[in-house]
């Protein structure tokens, strides 16, 4: 993405199987999906993302596997009109 090859990342992503919600360790393949959403101007979709590998690690109280998840849901929930949730 700091290439500008969001395409290129898109393509990586579904390479490496990015319908596999539920599976073991699929946080790690949502949140930079999540972040690929985001920059395609899919803020909705992003957030989505990004909630689901909240889901799958069980809740908000376990950290995040990049460590940013937590600020970027209160900028994309801000970004969706959800200003209480952000």
């Amino acid at each position: 993405m700091e290439r500008d090859a969001l395409d290129e990342a898109e393509a990586v992503l579904e390479a490496l199987g990015r319908d596999e919600a539920g599976a073991r360790n699929a946080e790690w393949l949502l949140f930079p999906r999540s972040i690929v959403l985001a920059a395609q101007g899919d803020a909705q979709g992003a957030l989505d993302a990004q909630l689901e590998a909240r889901r799958l690690r069980g809740g908000a109280g376990d950290p995040d596997p990049d460590f940013d998840g937590w600020c970027r849901i209160a900028r994309l929930r801000h970004a969706t009109g959800d200003e209480a949730g952000a």
